[in-house]
């Protein structure tokens, strides 16, 4: 079974429909809403996107195209596809789909399901995958260097997980990966002079973003 992943709100705008494949039918805002309050998943995704202001009236016919635009250019991985509503002409809805790896639609379809448990085994080996992609297959991608680099002055060790705590590295060289968690505001359990000696001794989880544990 394929599922559908919402990108982002879309506000309906005009251009005619531009989807390949995919089907077409017609009915109106009032049998949409009656389906959907009967419990019809379709018909309830349909109606959330109608605007308040909508034109036709809930008894004027409307003309639905569902299909795909092509392979998104901003999802990962490559080759994402789309399922893209328009109705009269107006694009109503824009997602991607997904499904598992064992799915007989797998064939098909190149998004997987989503990770929602970010701290298992398997999502870690998910993360590296990920990484020794970029590094290995990505021609925009830095390669790595012959020796690795000085790691940063100070890193955060979590192997253990309910005790973790600032460390040194003095000059140590490794291999690292950035998390980009935090975006220009001030932070209240930044890394100063006065809480130095006590983070390299223990750092209390709940100070730290769900991005690190």
């Amino acid at each position: 079974m394929a599922h559908l992943g919402l990108l982002q709100k879309v506000h309906p705008s005009r251009g005619g429909d531009q989807t390949s494949g995919g089907f077409t039918y017609r009915t109106t805002w009032a049998e949409v809403a009656s389906r959907a309050s009967e419990g019809c998943r379709w018909c309830q995704l349909v109606y959330a996107t109608k605007e308040e202001e909508e034109e036709p009236g809930p008894e004027s016919p409307l003309r639905i195209v569902v299909g795909s635009q092509g392979c998104l250019q901003n999802c990962t991985p490559k080759g994402t596809q789309d399922l893209s509503v328009f109705i009269d002409d107006t694009l109503h809805f824009i997602g991607y789909v997904y499904t598992t790896a064992d799915d007989p639609a797998a064939q098909y379809i190149v998004a997987r399901n989503r990770v929602l448990d970010v701290g298992t085994t398997k999502s870690l080996a998910l993360a590296k995958q990920s990484l020794d992609e970029c590094i290995y297959t990505h021609n925009s991608c830095p390669r790595p260097l012959a020796l690795p680099p000085f790691l940063p002055t100070r890193l955060i060790d979590c192997s253990n997980v309910a005790h973790p705590r600032l460390i040194a590295t003095d000059g140590t060289r490794g291999s690292y990966a950035a998390l980009s968690y935090v975006w220009g505001e001030p932070q209240p359990h930044s890394t100063t002079v006065s809480n130095l000696e006590t983070y390299l001794k223990f750092i209390d989880p709940e100070h730290l973003p769900q991005t690190i544990l």
